[in-house]
């Protein structure tokens, strides 16, 4: 697999973007991550620090309005999933995810839940790795320098690309809804003011 360091991942996945046919899947597993290197992800997390959601949300509007991924995957009539893996106790960084997410649905991202606890249903959950599938075409798997997004690898490899494709399938069939599972959580108080 070839290595990239982070501008060339963003290129890869542009271009892989544009060559997709059906559906962009991303699994996501970290239970927080840094964003101390991307100003606009720690603005609009320290506004839901400062129990301020909606500045939180219109940093996030203006982020997806400008990198385009999500305008390019809706043109392009392209599904956009995302399956992010928690564990509990949830961590403040999971409930500010949780919290801005309500505008990527609204950018046509489809975003499910699974807890840790249900993974044992599935083959191939030791797999589990951060990375985004573009059909069953092309994988490219995160890299991290802690929690600190750093560049990652490729894989057009069939039998890498099958299992991604088999993890995929399965963590959407025992995913939850974002929106449903959200409705039978307690939020934490500054989520009520919303």
């Amino acid at each position: 697999m070839p290595h990239i360091d982070l501008p060339a991942f963003g290129v890869a996945i542009d271009q892989a973007i544009g060559l997709a046919r059906e559906q962009v899947f991303r699994l996501e597993t970290l239970q927080a991550y840094d964003e101390t290197d991307d100003p606009d992800a720690l603005a609009a997390y320290e506004a839901v620090d400062r129990d301020d959601l909606r500045e939180a949300r219109m940093i996030q509007e203006r982020v997806i309005v400008s990198d385009g991924v999500h305008a390019r995957i809706r043109e392009r009539g392209l599904k956009f999933r995302r399956v992010r893996l928690v564990r509990r106790p949830f961590s403040e960084y999971l409930w500010y995810e949780f919290a801005i997410w309500k505008v990527n649905q609204k950018h046509g991202e489809e975003i499910l839940i699974v807890e840790e606890k249900d993974l044992d249903v599935l083959r191939h959950h030791e797999f589990l790795h951060d990375f985004i599938l573009v059909d069953e075409r092309l994988a490219l798997f995160n890299e991290y320098r802690g929690r600190i997004f750093s560049g990652g690898d490729l894989s057009e490899d069939p039998h890498t690309l099958r299992d991604c494709a088999l993890l995929r399938d399965g963590l959407l069939w025992i995913g939850t809804p974002l929106n449903d599972f959200l409705a039978k959580e307690e939020k934490p108080g500054w989520w009520r003011k919303d």
